[in-house]
């Protein structure tokens, strides 16, 4: 063991030692002050941009597959529980349905979604942007590109809140009986499959079923990769939105700005998902022994990629912890390596227009009086269960 291993164990943290609830740049700030691998509850994160840089570079040592081969799950997530050279080729089937291009084919259907669901949140002066917007939207917008009945919006989001409740304490405690949430859940996933083969259509699921490639995936990788997709697809987008809005409601003066040039919702966008990509830590396990950021590591050492910390480095980002529509270059709020989220296209695309619409229609707004924006933790994924606003409507 050397001296600096030593001295992480010996400064150890909890999880519940960060004060994510009420002050998530306290908690990124404490896991930071630990150096490039910090510890908690006997975990290492790797908390600056070269440590996860090197991690990325090299999955032959650093395995996303060995890293979830303990989660229990009925169907390994397609991509994410490979490493390349099988992570690479389902990319490749993958990445065409989430291109740029694919992406602005779809501009005016996912604005008139939004549209439809502010009119009715506009006419009222008052929302909680969690189930009223944050929610709905970007299912919508998932079932339309999967090509799944938006009738069933509401069954597959309790799914996929099923799913959360595998990993999530909060979720555990409500008595959930998740196991038959999620067979329920790969039953009707099962089913679209096998009602799509032979068939032609131009949604996501029906093509990669009947993908004629060298790629083409067998029946089990099909559902993994549809499993996967819906609690990614239901889940990330919704939870960016109640931080962003609770972001907004603290900084009434960032409001003004927006409203006054939505031009500049783009960046407001970026800068959101660097200080808080939801799904904040994502694992990686040692195949061998190795050194990372000056530690010797036993081979099936667990080591977490904290994007949010990577995100705060002074060395990379200046006045890392604030929101800057003048910055610019890459950030980690998506991810990184072979494993970088595929629908980061589509999440730009949902954000931008939410905010596109919504400051056309409600240039300004504040917290409800009496609510204080609290987030869980620890979770699987940061959110905010509810963000309670009101607003002038219309003419008031």
């Amino acid at each position: 063991m050397t001296t600096e291993t030593a001295e992480a164990q010996s400064n150890a943290l909890s999880m519940l030692d960060m004060p994510m609830a009420t002050d998530r740049e306290a908690g990124w700030a404490m896991l930071r002050a630990q150096g490039p691998l910090a510890e908690l509850d006997g975990v290492l994160f790797a908390t600056d941009p070269e440590t996860i840089r090197e991690m990325l570079a090299n999955p032959e040592i650093f395995s996303s597959q060995q890293a979830y081969a303990a989660l229990p799950t009925p169907v390994p997530w397609v991509p994410l529980m490979f490493d390349p050279p099988d992570a690479v080729r389902y990319r490749r089937l993958l990445a065409p349905f989430f291109s740029p291009g694919v992406i602005n084919r779809m501009n005016d259907a996912l604005r008139a979604q939004v549209r439809e669901l502010l009119t009715p949140i506009a006419a009222r002066g008052h929302a909680d942007i969690v189930p009223e917007l944050a929610v709905p939207y970007p299912s919508q917008v998932f079932l339309t590109l999967m090509g799944l009945p938006l009738a069933d919006r509401d069954q597959l989001i309790a799914w996929k809140d099923a799913m959360l409740g595998a990993t999530d304490p909060h979720a555990q405690a409500s008595g959930i009986d998740v196991a038959a949430e999620v067979q329920a859940l790969l039953t009707y996933l099962t089913e679209q499959i096998r009602s799509r083969k032979g068939k032609e259509g131009e949604d996501l699921l029906t093509r990669v079923v009947n993908d004629p490639s060298p790629d083409a995936l067998d029946d089990t990788e099909l559902l993994g990769m549809a499993f996967l997709l819906v609690n990614a697809g239901l889940d990330t987008v919704t939870s960016t939105l109640a931080l962003a809005f609770e972001w907004l409601a603290k900084h009434p003066e960032l409001q003004r700005r927006l409203a006054a040039d939505r031009s500049l919702i783009p960046r407001f966008v970026e800068e959101v998902v660097r200080l808080n990509p939801v799904a904040a830590f994502t694992p990686r396990a040692t195949t061998r022994e190795t050194t990372l950021a000056g530690r010797d590591l036993p081979a099936g050492t667990t080591v977490l990629m904290a994007w949010a910390a990577a995100n705060r480095d002074p060395a990379v980002y200046a006045d890392p912890t604030t929101l800057d529509l003048d910055r610019e270059g890459p950030h980690w709020g998506f991810g990184g390596g072979v494993h970088r989220c595929l629908g980061s296209h589509l999440a730009r695309a949902e954000l931008r227009l939410v905010f596109e619409e919504w400051f056309a229609a409600i240039p300004e707004f504040r917290f409800e009086d009496g609510f204080e924006p609290v987030m869980p933790w620890p979770v699987p994924l940061l959110t905010m269960p509810s963000v309670r606003l009101v607003f002038p409507t219309a003419g008031a």
